[in-house]
């Protein structure tokens, strides 16, 4: 009787104490050591994980924890460590302790690649000629993942103009050589972030995301496409062949189906409304000296359509989330430079701590922003420029639309002291306002 019940005993404090699994989910997934910032926050997410007194122990030469933050919902923690020059690659250990249970997570401390980025982040100039690739509807090259049945959207119809197609990443792949025969030096890819949402209704009909735009999960790449090793493989192939990899960025936010959304760590995470408010497009509220704070709230914070949530970029969290994802995703795939959708709807001095964030970790990575504005001092307000204004923005270009305009209407209207191409000419003369128009991306763009 005796041996039972000291066996029952035994087996209770096994179960009590030992490091047991876990939902925990760690973001980012990994770091990297020899970082110029030291810096390193963690969003750490399970059920209940804040609500006990939590010992975090971390017990690894050279990281140090220097802090834990608790927010409103208690399925969330923040921890702030400082990885120091002196750490090495290897798995750092995680406990998690309450006077219940004890769990222990190996979190990968990976070595960043060497030369500061030099090696791989590229940067995109003016020599380059950049080949803009929408994968779903570039190529198939791997049947096997058009559908998946964990995936809320399991429609792919080549037949069909609002469904998926099944392009993806061994498409690209499979034709590269063809692109660089083009002569193109770089590919900017639509967006290959996890899309895992529903048909949605835009433009007054049911469309899936297969342009990639309705991000559900920042850390992971849509199996549609391939998933992470078919990105890898392809940025690696594209600069085997001499061919740069831009990747394109959603900051202002997300699709509705993003985990965020059934367990968001903040009551601000999202930009909220009395009613459903959309934004009002209106760049002119932002940099007009004499403009209305109210219009340029609205542009900021209204939502760009009722399935996409906005961000709150001013959440001191959700904006060093952006920022690390940023870096991971820069580092992680060798990445030369980034596209930012919606630029001119994010908040200013986030955009500003983003840019500095990657040029301070890979000083020759570039960054164009999408700055959809009517006149070349709107276009140059949001990069760097020559005006002496407030607040001056840090984005090195922007995707050019005035010269774009200008462009269109030197081909569609007769010859004119301000008319065809000299529109293009007075465009183009407004080049002094940039700091730098080089570093603009520029393009045709038609309407039918």
């Amino acid at each position: 009787m005796k041996k039972k019940i000291f066996f029952l005993f035994f087996f209770l404090l096994l179960t009590l104490f030992t490091p047991a699994q876990s939902g925990i989910q760690v973001y980012p997934g990994n770091w990297f050591t020899g970082m110029q910032n030291p810096d390193l926050q963690l969003m750490i997410h399970d059920k209940d994980i804040a609500q006990s007194q939590v010992n975090i122990d971390i017990n690894y030469p050279g990281v140090r924890l220097k802090a834990v933050h608790r927010v409103k919902n208690p399925n969330y923690l923040f921890l702030d460590l400082i990885i120091q020059k002196e750490a090495k690659p290897g798995k750092l250990k995680l406990s998690f302790r309450t006077d219940k249970s004890h769990v222990l997570l190996e979190y990968p401390l990976l070595k960043k690649t060497e030369g500061n980025g030099t090696l791989f982040a590229g940067g995109i100039h003016a020599a380059d000629l950049i080949y803009l690739i929408m994968p779903d509807r570039f190529s198939k090259g791997n049947p096997s993942n058009d559908r998946f049945k964990d995936l809320l959207d399991t429609l792919c119809d080549r037949k069909n103009p609002l469904a998926r197609h099944g392009g993806d990443l061994q498409g690209v792949i499979n034709h590269l050589d063809y692109i660089r025969e083009l002569g193109a030096t770089a590919i900017w890819l639509c967006p290959v972030i996890e899309n895992d949402m529903p048909l949605e209704k835009e433009s007054a009909a049911m469309l899936s995301g297969y342009h990639g735009y309705w991000f559900t999960n920042h850390y992971e790449i849509d199996k549609r496409f391939g998933g992470k090793e078919a990105y890898l493989k392809l940025v690696q192939s594209a600069h085997a062949k001499g061919l740069k990899v831009i990747q394109d960025a959603v900051y202002n936010h997300i699709g509705e189906m993003h985990w965020w959304m059934k367990d968001p760590p903040t009551d601000d995470w999202i930009n909220q409304w009395p009613a459903y408010q959309n934004t009002n497009h209106r760049d002119e509220a932002m940099f007009d000296p004499h403009g209305s704070a109210k219009d340029k709230n609205i542009l900021v914070a209204g939502w760009f359509v009722p399935h996409l949530p906005d961000l709150n970029l001013k959440n001191i969290y959700l904006a060093r989330f952006m920022i690390q994802n940023a870096i991971w995703m820069t580092e992680t795939f060798q990445l030369d430079g980034w596209r930012v959708d919606t630029y001119k709807y994010c908040d200013e001095h986030f955009l500003n701590n983003l840019n500095d964030a990657l040029s301070m970790e890979f000083p020759s990575l570039t960054s164009f922003g999408e700055a959809w504005v009517n006149s070349v001092p709107a276009s140059a307000y949001f990069c760097r420029n020559n005006m002496n204004i407030p607040f001056k923005h840090s984005l090195l270009g922007v995707t050019d639309f005035p010269v774009s305009f200008a462009m269109l209407e030197s081909l569609r209207k007769n010859y004119g002291f301000t008319d065809g191409v000299n529109r293009l000419y007075m465009t183009l003369s407004q080049d002094m306002l940039y700091q730098d128009p080089m570093h603009n991306c520029i393009f045709l763009i038609t309407t039918t």
